[in-house]
């Protein structure tokens, strides 16, 4: 993965692209009109059309709640108030124990968040 990822602006709108999922689902075009008359990549509106439940907009879903990163934080701050200093290898066994005391699905290999994950 590349660390100084710049994401492209998307060339599309938000309101094109449902234009476009509404469009294919009645049948009144295929992926490739739909994607030229709305200028939406044509395999996002499949993928839109094949997952429903996908959300429509940027980014990658959260690994934890608001409520469970709020706690990761009043852990951080008190074991910095103990004077235990966290360096990212810390940080990472700390998130490693907290997913698997919650018992948590995440994308991480070995429940162990990479330093890509730490940096953002």
């Amino acid at each position: 993965m590349v660390r100084k990822y710049i994401a492209k602006p998307k060339a599309y709108s938000t309101q094109a692209l449902k234009k476009a999922i509404k469009r294919v689902n009645s049948g009144k075009m295929t992926f490739s009109k739909a994607s030229r008359r709305f200028k939406v990549p044509r395999q996002t509106i499949a993928n839109h059309v094949k997952n429903p439940l996908s959300k429509i907009g940027a980014g990658r879903t959260t690994v934890f709640t608001p409520e469970q990163e709020q706690k990761l934080v009043q852990i951080i701050i008190i074991l910095s108030q103990m004077f235990v200093a966290l360096d990212i290898a810390g940080f990472s066994v700390l998130v490693k124990n907290y997913v698997r005391q919650l018992n948590l699905k995440t994308p991480f290999k070995n429940d162990t968040p990479g330093k890509d994950w730490v940096y953002k």
